[in-house]
């Protein structure tokens, strides 16, 4: 393929062929074939261990695959990663913020760090997921935490939102709502999110596009068929 078309008229933001990622002599990834195009969700459904988190590094040219192609936005990550992270929103598993700063110095921070920063957009979430600028993050909830990170990642409007497993701890179903909260805000911009689970019930719950199951043995990469929907309409 020439990588030079990708996220052009075929709105394709993310090709992956043939990666593999060994540590030593231990194969720790290999993902065959997986394309995200805009206006998709794509969830990384696999056990702890299984190379999700690896994964999504490779995404972000954190790391370098053994062998094999990442292509996001047409670009190599690890050669180009000005123009593929100023794109890219990503909310990892880890909270990691300064315990003394407040939403505000927060959100002044990432506005000088992001050009493509909307204030507008920043706004409109701290309205929407109920924030108070001069809240410390030290005093923040698991909830409030997330909810901050979704808005750090969602207001340079990024083309690709890479949600690794957030909120671990959460109650499930304030979980799924924060989730849904950013994906749902993803959509306005037509863009595509890639989401990773541990989770079969938590993946049918979003409805994507399709999945991509990591095992020790490779991945495997399939449309999502929602079994209940079906069960229902042939009733």
């Amino acid at each position: 393929m020439d990588h030079s078309l990708i996220d052009g008229d075929n709105k394709v933001l993310l090709d992956v062929r043939a990666l593999t990622r060994c540590h030593g002599d231990k194969i720790a990834l290999r993902v065959d074939c997986l394309t995200v195009a805009r206006g998709e969700m794509v969830a990384v459904l696999g056990s702890t261990g299984s190379g999700k988190t690896t994964f999504l590094k490779l995404v972000l040219g954190l790391l370098r695959p053994t062998a094999g192609t990442v292509r996001v936005f047409g670009l190599d990550p690890t050669t180009e990663p000005k123009h593929v992270l100023s794109r890219i929103g990503y909310v990892s598993e880890d909270p990691d913020l300064p315990k003394n700063w407040s939403i505000a110095d927060l959100l002044n921070y990432n506005a000088a760090l992001f050009p493509r920063w909307s204030g507008t957009r920043a706004d409109a979430l701290l309205n929407r997921y109920r924030l108070a600028l001069r809240a410390k993050v030290a005093d923040l909830s698991k909830g409030e935490h997330l909810r901050v990170r979704l808005l750090l990642a969602l207001a340079p409007r990024p083309d690709l939102l890479l949600l690794d497993n957030p909120g671990v701890g959460l109650d499930p179903e304030i979980r799924q709502e924060m989730l849904r909260l950013g994906i749902t805000t993803r959509y306005d911009d037509n863009g595509a999110v890639l989401f990773t689970s541990c989770s079969p019930e938590e993946v049918a719950a979003f409805v994507p596009h399709k999945i991509i199951e990591l095992g020790p043995h490779g991945s495997l990469t399939y449309p999502f068929i929602d079994r209940g929907s079906q069960e229902t309409t042939t009733a």
